[in-house]
């Protein structure tokens, strides 16, 4: 309906968006959700196996964009977002984040079969634990302030949602936390929340994709397993310090190394040993200790003809 009375209603919705925008006012109508549960993997009768998906309001996310460009053109012109950072970014994407760790990894066996312990962190339900005031402080600290900071707010609080599910759904409740999942500006918020994280980082390498973390550093005495234990400390602090937590038994160590008696250090987040495991996937890519699986698809991937070339020297 709306692309085929575009012409007849771009006043009015123009005036709405810039009434909104001014007032820093979100309407009620806008703030209000059905979530679809879409199954992942595992026992599909457990809902922790579920990605809630929130379908909202068109005309509000029309408004979205406008907010995620000036936010975006801001952000990129005083460089704010870390460069550890991959998702939701122009010019980046799994195959960039894939790319520069695979050849960190590769580097590392290449020297002398060389060593590197990879830590892969999961959060548990990132994107839902956003606190609000607490979001709204880091993108003031940010630079974004007035109206657009304003209109965020009130985009964030009093949100409703129900659940909607083969033709039933639930009562109407509260959303007093996170950021709207398939939203257009949830995404950009989360990586303003999480910002920071790669600052802790004192000794070791992290990239991330949104929430996908990785954490890895080349072990060459036990004094580097503990240098990589330390990060790993300090990234459970940022994680207790801004309510966010680190699922630790989904959490795994990956040994990447060709030597016959490699280092072995345990690594623990929150008093709990990490699972070491031969292999893992990154990004929907199985790595394997020896990083044989991995090449040949990065390889197919980058050069499929349907997606765009790029330039792996510069890169890497």
């Amino acid at each position: 309906m709306l692309k085929e009375t575009a012409i007849e209603i771009a006043p009015a919705v123009s005036l709405l968006f810039q009434t909104s925008l001014d007032q820093g006012n979100v309407l009620a109508s806008w703030k209000t959700a059905l979530v679809v549960p879409i199954f992942k993997k595992g026992n599909s009768s457990s809902a922790a196996n579920y990605r809630p998906i929130s379908l909202t309001s068109i005309l509000c996310k029309l408004c979205e964009h406008i907010v995620h460009s000036t936010i975006s053109r801001h952000l990129d012109r005083m460089g704010t977002l870390s460069d550890a950072q991959h998702g939701f970014r122009k010019k980046r994407s799994c195959e960039t984040q894939l790319l520069l760790t695979v050849d960190d990894l590769a580097r590392g066996l290449n020297d002398d079969k060389g060593q590197t312990d990879m830590i892969l962190l999961d959060f548990s339900k990132a994107f839902d634990k956003v606190p609000h005031q607490r979001l709204l402080r880091k993108a003031a600290s940010y630079g974004i302030s007035g109206p657009v900071l304003a209109w965020i707010e009130d985009f964030l609080l009093e949100r409703t949602q129900k659940v909607v599910l083969e033709g039933q759904s639930s009562r109407w409740a509260p959303v007093t936390s996170g950021v709207p999942q398939r939203s257009v500006l949830g995404p950009l918020l989360f990586l303003l929340y999480i910002n920071d994280l790669p600052d802790c980082v004192a000794a070791s390498t992290a990239r991330m994709f949104a929430d996908d973390t990785v954490v890895y550093r080349r072990i060459t005495s036990h004094d580097d397993a503990t240098a990589l234990q330390c990060d790993i400390d300090a990234l459970q602090q940022w994680a207790d310090t801004w309510l966010m937590q680190f699922n630790a038994s989904k959490c795994q160590l990956l040994r990447i190394t060709l030597k016959r008696s490699p280092i072995k250090a345990s690594y623990t987040i929150s008093d709990q040993t990490l699972e070491e495991v031969d292999s893992a996937k990154l990004l929907g890519v199985e790595i394997d200790s020896k990083l044989t699986p991995s090449l040949p698809y990065l390889e197919l991937e980058i050069m499929h003809p349907s997606r765009p070339r790029i330039d792996l020297q510069n890169l890497c």
